[in-house]
């Protein structure tokens, strides 16, 4: 598993964009969030007959955003790597796993608990970067967008449909093709180092499917708890 890690580190891409990864820590975040604008109210004008009728606004607003570069792609997927609340996790769903003794396989102590980190990392390193690769070729954006519909509803529907969805870099939305072709791609990889009795093919779709949540549940984070925006969490 940590030669997963260390492959990825010591390859020339890496060391390319190691540079702007570190500023992007030091600096808390490089990407702007979207936030509510206070201005003060307007009077409004008087109706006409002849008026068209006013259209509900879009649910979430990505026209006035410029798609990522490869490079700017391969920071974001890698800060949702390393940065802290993507370890915060995998030391969370490790813990569950040790708990749950799942896989048996591992056992407990501490060398259990390091087999099931190594493997949280790793499935979501995995996740990562098959994502990198399938967006730079299919020029889809990684991120998530605030709901412009401040209603609990309205922001429960944008969590749901970005979590399918993705905004093309010429603008425009398409199906999440990245997301979730990475998200299942990563489940299958990690049957290379699963125990016997845990590698099978359904095993990899389940660890997909449990991907997939963990996706919708930074998306609704992101969108319901203001601390959590600054970071970028897929």
């Amino acid at each position: 598993m940590l030669a997963i890690a260390v492959g990825i580190a010591s390859h020339p891409v890496f060391g390319q964009v190691s540079a702007p990864i570190s500023r992007a820590f030091m600096s808390g975040g490089i990407y702007a969030l979207q936030s509510d604008s206070q201005t003060a109210p307007q009077p409004t004008p008087p109706s006409s007959p002849d008026a068209p009728a006013p259209q509900n606004p879009a649910p979430f607003d990505r026209s006035s955003l410029s798609g990522y570069n490869t490079r700017e792609k391969f920071i974001y997927d890698t800060k949702n790597v390393f940065g802290p609340v993507p370890l915060i996790l995998n030391a969370i769903g490790a813990g569950i796993g040790q708990s749950l003794n799942s896989p048996s396989q591992w056992g407990q102590g501490a060398e259990g608990y390091a087999d099931r980190f190594a493997s949280s990392f790793g499935t979501n390193m995995a996740h990562q970067y098959i994502g990198f690769g399938l967006e730079s070729v299919l020029h889809e954006d990684p991120r998530y967008m605030l709901s412009k519909d401040h209603s609990a509803k309205g922001r429960l529907k944008s969590v749901l449909r970005q979590s399918f969805t993705a905004r093309k870099d010429a603008g425009g939305d398409t199906f999440a093709y990245a997301r979730i072709g990475s998200a299942f791609g990563a489940g299958l990889l990690s049957n290379t180092w699963q125990p016997r009795g845990s590698r099978g093919i359904g095993d990899g779709f389940i660890r997909g499917t449990e991907i997939l949540a963990i996706d919708i549940g930074s998306n609704l984070a992101q969108e319901f708890i203001p601390f959590i925006r600054r970071f970028q969490i897929r």
